[in-house]
């Protein structure tokens, strides 16, 4: 899985994955934060559905503007 991650960055494309948490009792769920506002049930047992790329195609005008500054 890394290596197809590597390959789509050397691709230039935006790498997404898709993944999924069945929640039994939503009322039940941890809503602890860590330091970085990331609550404890986002961070484990999901099931990946899928990793997929896109390319991020330049707009008129950005190159020009990354230059200036």
């Amino acid at each position: 899985m890394l290596e197809v991650i590597r390959n789509m960055n050397k691709g230039s494309l935006r790498t997404i994955g898709v993944a999924y948490k069945n929640l039994k009792n939503p009322e039940d769920i941890d809503e602890t934060k860590d330091k970085h506002g990331v609550r404890n049930v986002e961070k484990s047992n999901f099931t990946l559905l899928m990793i997929t790329g896109i390319r991020d195609v330049l707009r008129d005008g950005v190159r020009d503007a990354v230059e200036r500054c």
